[in-house]
């Protein structure tokens, strides 16, 4: 059995694999989400899928 990361382990980051554009860095975030059918069979995608970057998604208040 392995140990589970513990949230003061360090990731050391090769400078040189980062993305250096905003495009790629967007390309990278795309690549690594989860698709809907991921968190279950009754979840659909929304059109736009992607908001504007410069945006924060607010939750509606319960």
């Amino acid at each position: 059995m392995s140990a589970s990361p513990s949230p003061t382990d360090v990731v050391d980051i090769d400078p040189a694999k980062l993305p250096t554009t905003a495009a790629r860095a967007a390309a990278l975030v795309r690549d690594v989400l989860a698709q809907p059918s991921a968190f279950g069979p009754d979840t659909v995608r929304r059109s736009p899928y992607e908001s504007d970057p410069r945006r924060w998604a607010v939750l509606g208040r319960v």
